[in-house]
């Protein structure tokens, strides 16, 4: 087996450094975002999306939540 040298300590923290690095890096940077096509999408989906059929749903399963009783 081969002797550690410094050297070679300094190269694989190195390499260890740039890894974490590229690991590290945030998925979204600043700046590189298209905000006009985000706006419009949201903008979409408060005109399309129905935010009561979440609580219509639940008042639904709940008068019925006991059927598979009878």
């Amino acid at each position: 087996m081969s002797q550690l040298t410094l050297e070679a300590v300094a190269e694989r923290l190195e390499a260890l450094e740039r890894t974490v690095a590229d690991l590290t890096k945030p998925a979204i940077r600043p700046g590189t975002g298209d905000w006009d096509a985000a706006a419009k999408a949201a903008a979409a989906l408060r005109a399309t999306y129905d935010f009561d059929a979440i609580r219509d749903q639940d008042e639904c399963d709940l008068r019925h939540a006991n059927d598979h009783l009878q």
